[in-house]
């Protein structure tokens, strides 16, 4: 089990705090906020079968850029801050986009 702590913005808080996020064998297990103790699990099924690919790349987006800096540190910090910019609505549209492919089916 590794726990990392991270500022990450609390629903509960309504502002941005430390939370405490905890893996298991690698994989996320849960999110607990360091302030107002709310806790998000992670449901195990949701993460071993994922519907499609934009669950697990949230999942890993962690271990991803841990190594892309390992491989290429001077181009990964030239382009963080694009991309930092941006996948917030990348990510929604995403989510959008596979919550009307859910309503149809």
């Amino acid at each position: 089990m590794d726990r990392v702590s991270v500022e990450l913005f609390c629903i509960q808080c309504n502002r941005e705090t430390v939370h405490t996020v905890t893996y298991v064998h690698g994989r996320l297990h849960d999110i607990v906020c360091a302030v107002c103790g709310s806790e998000t699990r992670v449901d195990k099924e949701a993460v071993t079968h994922p519907s499609d690919g934009w669950l697990h790349r949230i999942l890993t987006k962690p271990e991803r850029m841990t190594r892309e800096m390992k491989e290429e540190l001077t181009g990964f910090l030239l382009r963080l801050p694009g991309r930092v910019a941006s996948k917030p609505f990348r990510l929604s549209k995403e989510i959008l986009d596979h919550l009307r492919q859910d309503r149809r089916h």
